[in-house]
């Protein structure tokens, strides 16, 4: 059985825009993971191969080519449009394919330790650095790239957003009618 194959849309430069802004997401995430010692280096080789899956799923969006909706990187490196070359080899997409598999389950492989977490962390920045200059050859404004679309949303990580702004602390539910809405207010004291 073949891989589905994603096929872009009409609004393909945005569409890889997008996937980009996440692939940049994941790797900023793959790097705090790394740096906090209360998180499995797992986590930070599972994000790397991540951002670096986006990155080059981004590079073949922008020329407006389908993909193979496959997680292995190897794979997707075959996919890329004429003009792109990945800077890493293929053994070390292979290694980064490999990391990700056994970090997301516990019977895929040994623990994966400080320095193939820091290796991981490395190619996938080499990758996203490579499709944001890619990127930015094409015309793409850098700064359109950088802003994290989870971030410009409701629910964001940090508080604030729109379902909770500064001006009323209490969100948007407080402000409209709900017939629960006089169980959450605060009761008056009787005297």
């Amino acid at each position: 059985m073949s891989p589905r194959r994603r096929q872009p849309g009409a609004e393909h430069v945005t569409e890889a825009i997008r996937w980009l802004g996440w692939a940049e997401g994941d790797l900023v995430t793959a790097i705090e993971n790394e740096a906090n010692p209360k998180v499995p280096y797992r986590n930070a080789a599972y994000e790397a191969q991540q951002a670096a899956e986006k990155a080059i799923k981004a590079v073949i969006l922008l020329a407006g080519l389908g993909f193979d909706e496959v997680h292995d990187l190897e794979a997707l490196a075959t996919q890329v449009p004429p003009g792109f070359s990945l800077p890493v080899t293929t053994d070390a997409l292979a290694r980064l394919s490999d990391l990700a598999t056994e970090g997301r389950y516990p019977d895929e492989g040994e623990a994966i330790a400080a320095d193939e977490a820091a290796q991981a962390i490395a190619t996938a920045t080499k990758i996203c650095s490579a499709a944001v200059e890619h990127f930015v050859a094409r015309g793409v404004d850098r700064a359109s790239i950088s802003s994290p679309p989870e971030r410009r949303g409701r629910w964001t990580r940090r508080g604030a957003g729109r379902a909770f702004d500064a001006a009323s602390r209490r969100g948007w539910w407080w402000r409209h009618p709900h017939p629960t809405r006089a169980s959450v207010r605060p009761r008056e004291r009787v005297r």
